[in-house]
């Protein structure tokens, strides 16, 4: 499976980190998907709770919602990773980076 573009990473408390990916899947009976892309520390990203589709078309539309979905009420930090305003301000509030 190849990512062709994926969201800024994802950072919620008690998860790994992670962003919504839209992929080519090399399969022609189903050639696209939308994934949630894992970064596990120490080991390479992953794949769970696909959606697969036919076309293209019908990808980047489910792409753009799960993004939407996932990035609702999240902050985006000066490296480029995404929190919630509550773990952001509480980061902040220890002075970890955020």
């Amino acid at each position: 499976m190849k990512t062709l573009t994926e969201s800024k990473q994802i950072n919620k408390r008690g998860n790994f980190p992670y962003s919504v990916s839209l992929n080519d899947t090399g399969s022609p009976i189903t050639p696209f998907s939308t994934h949630l892309k894992i970064y596990e520390t120490g080991k390479e990203p992953y794949f769970l709770s696909g959606d697969y589709f036919d076309s293209l078309e019908e990808a980047v539309t489910a792409f753009k919602g799960r993004c939407k979905e996932q990035l609702d009420g999240y902050v985006e930090t000066d490296e480029g990773g995404l929190f919630t305003e509550d773990d952001y301000y509480l980061r902040a509030y220890h002075g970890l980076k955020a």
